[in-house]
């Protein structure tokens, strides 16, 4: 865990120097570089998509909750990736990539925002439309 932040905040501090000084400036260009890379490769994976929109990576809850990891796919099914909006599993949740699309897409006035309890996953859920409610 320590060498890779090691790293990063190396190229941070590199960039920030011949760049505008600014870290916020370093870690978007990091950021950037990283997603064309995957890009490049047509690689599309949980990670990509937390790097890529902003609202898959809520600070709403207490982490993500996938239930399995698998190693050989390089961790979890995106599909099944989870925003827990509480401190324990039983709390209400929301699709990251679902969430994502309603804070990017400024979808707030059209609908609700995207959460169920944990009994009721639909494994598949749809954002309500306002005017359905």
């Amino acid at each position: 865990m320590r060498e890779p932040l090691t790293a990063l905040l190396d190229d941070v501090a590199t960039r920030a120097a011949t760049g505008t000084n600014q870290p916020s400036d370093a870690l978007e260009a990091i950021r950037a570089q990283w997603l064309a890379e995957r890009e490049s490769r047509n690689f599309y994976d949980w990670r990509y998509y937390l790097v890529r929109y902003t609202g898959a990576r809520s600070s709403k809850g207490d982490g993500y909750y996938n239930g399995t990891y698998d190693s050989t796919t390089g961790g979890f099914a995106y599909q099944r990736l989870r925003m827990l909006h509480g401190s324990n599993y039983n709390a209400y949740f929301s699709d990251a990539l679902l969430h994502a699309a309603w804070v990017d897409g400024s979808l707030g006035s059209d609908a609700e925002e995207p959460s169920w309890w944990h009994r009721d996953d639909p494994g598949g859920q749809r954002v309500p439309h306002r005017d359905s409610l």
